[in-house]
């Protein structure tokens, strides 16, 4: 898998190269040095541009064909947050996943974000307003009670699964925490 970042210097060497080839091959009577003095002025002689710009869509046509031949599907992995593994719950951010002993627990998006902020640090207290803005944009008005009511969705979801499901901890005036296993 190629990094984003070689992938865009191999792409704007390719750009230079190319807009000198279309430059002296649509660009009557200009030699290679008006090229170059165009190209590092940004304005290629007359002609120059439109050629560039199918060599290039050519070019880059055959780079993503390459890249896809090669496994490469041109998207930049690095970063796609990694699986949250927490002895009987998985959560995959990518994916939107949630596993609680191997069975598929369905979250709301804020129901998923409130549990993986717990996740990440199992044993540590998140208080109302931590979650809050796990959970919600700054310009949205949310009632700190509001987090009371997804952590009692989340808790009914996961007993569904397992009856004895404990994990989140309430500690009155404080907050929630996950439980660490």
């Amino acid at each position: 898998m190629r990094l984003f970042a070689s992938r865009t210097c191999r792409v704007t060497r390719i750009i230079a190269a190319s807009t000198l080839l279309a430059c002296a091959a649509f660009a009557p009577g200009a030699t290679i040095r008006d090229c170059i003095a165009g190209v590092q002025a940004h304005k290629p002689p007359e002609g120059a541009v439109a050629g560039a710009r199918r060599q290039l869509a050519a070019l880059e046509e055959f780079l993503r064909r390459a890249d896809l031949a090669n496994g490469d599907s041109g998207i930049d992995h690095g970063d796609i947050e990694p699986q949250i593994d927490r002895g009987d719950l998985i959560l995959d951010p990518a994916r939107h996943v949630c596993t609680w002993k191997g069975q598929r627990v369905t979250l709301t998006v804020t129901e998923f974000l409130i549990l993986k902020s717990l996740a990440q640090r199992p044993g540590h207290v998140k208080s109302r307003d931590q979650l809050l803005d796990a959970a919600y944009d700054d310009n949205i008005y949310v009632d700190d009670r509001t987090i009371d009511s997804h952590i009692k969705r989340i808790r009914k979801k996961f007993r569904m699964t397992d009856p004895e499901f404990s994990q989140i901890e309430t500690l009155y005036g404080v907050g929630y925490r996950f439980k660490e296993t």
